[in-house]
């Protein structure tokens, strides 16, 4: 479930850059030879294979806190995300209630443009084609929203998947869809969502993740 958490850390990765001295001759011969020409070529190429898989790595990587948006009387949901992203948040979840599809994508722009200015990753709450259509980094699926299975067959195999889960099975279902993270919850009552699942509470919450 947490699978990319344990990969490899970009900065171990890193160190396989470092060109061989074949790219650094003190003294290259003014006609290079074909032998040189050809490892020059392949010695790039693998460099290139390794640079785009730790691109993917870090596309993947799930932080540890999620900030989840919402806005105020007075504050915005790109305002409250600055303020998260100053703060040092480096995962938001864009999730916007009540509004149309124009001002739902309006706000996805203003907030996208904000976690690129901080390097943060962007996922969008429940909205796969919205997801897809900015290039998010990924989409959050609720109980009620399509399966993980549809939403990759969409968004493809790079993007961020996440899902919510109120139980046991539920995990054991997302599991199955391979998604990338799981969202355990509510842990206690909010005003924020309408039509919320059993409250779960510290007890409840702790006998679900030890199931898992």
């Amino acid at each position: 479930m947490h699978a990319m958490n344990t990969a490899i850390h970009p900065t171990n990765v890193l160190l396989l850059l470092s060109p061989p001295s074949i790219l650094k001759p003190k003294d290259p011969p003014k006609i290079m030879p074909r032998s040189y020409i050809k490892s020059i070529f392949h010695t790039g190429w693998a460099l290139l294979v390794i640079l785009k898989l730790i691109l993917w790595l870090r596309k993947k990587l799930i932080a540890n806190f999620h900030y989840i948006s919402d806005s105020l009387k007075d504050r915005s949901h790109a305002e409250l995300s600055e303020l998260a992203c100053k703060s040092g948040v480096k995962w938001v979840q864009l999730r916007v209630k009540n509004q149309s599809s124009l001002e739902w994508k309006k706000t996805a722009i203003e907030v996208q443009k904000i976690c690129k200015n901080y390097e943060a990753t962007f996922i969008i709450n429940d909205n796969v084609e919205l997801t897809k259509t900015l290039n998010a980094d990924g989409v959050h699926l609720g109980k009620e929203d399509l399966s993980v299975f549809e939403a990759r067959s969409i968004l493809g195999p790079n993007k961020i998947i996440g899902g919510s889960a109120n139980t046991s099975e539920d995990i054991l279902n997302l599991v199955k869809q391979q998604v990338d993270y799981i969202g355990l919850g509510p842990f206690k009552f909010t005003n924020t969502k309408k039509n919320l699942n059993p409250i779960l509470g510290q007890k409840k919450f702790e006998e679900i993740v030890k199931e898992a």
